[in-house]
């Protein structure tokens, strides 16, 4: 059975015809890392939802992509996005670093109260990093990490396997 991200957000067909009431803004800034090699196919669209997402519900936010110096022009791009969204900002690793020095240069230079990494796939929806905050808001917390236990589409064989070896 599929479950229900924790944000509360329902599928459209379980939504009512009551107006919404706009979220509230929170006050603090969020960076968000997105490391990359070889995404520009999906990273128009991963940033489009992104941004439309932040836009509503920051402030000030910022979107850092740090291309591992991606030979498909992921680069281009991120820099023909960023010329419509000044909030985002692409780092370029000077060669094949790997994902571990993209996040790593990605966090170091983020200017926001809370940094958040991502992939550029958005297999988790953006609107996830509202669970974190409860958790981090007020507290003396360092980090919040989450971990996708569930995928849809995803075999049951292979969930079992998965959580059978985080266990280990």
């Amino acid at each position: 059975t599929k479950q229900e991200p924790k944000t509360g957000i329902r599928p459209r067909s379980a939504m009512s015809t009551a107006p919404v009431t706009p979220a509230p803004r929170h006050d603090f800034s969020l960076s968000v890392v997105i490391p990359t090699f070889r995404e520009a196919h999906r990273l128009p669209r991963t940033l489009d939802e992104i941004i439309g997402y932040l836009d509503q519900r920051f402030r000030e936010f910022e979107v850092l992509i740090v291309d591992d110096n991606s030979p498909d022009g992921t680069g281009e791009a991120v820099r023909a996005f960023s010329r419509d969204h000044p909030q985002v900002r692409l780092l370029t690793q000077p060669r094949r670093l790997g994902k571990g020095a993209a996040l790593r240069r990605g966090c170091l230079e983020a200017r926001g109260d809370y940094v958040l990494f991502m992939d550029a796939d958005h297999a988790t929806p953006i609107a996830e990093v509202e669970a974190f905050f409860p958790h981090l808001l007020g507290r003396t917390i360092g980090a919040v990490a989450g971990v996708r236990t569930y995928q849809e589409g995803g075999s049951r064989t292979r969930r079992i396997i998965g959580l059978l070896c985080h266990l280990l």
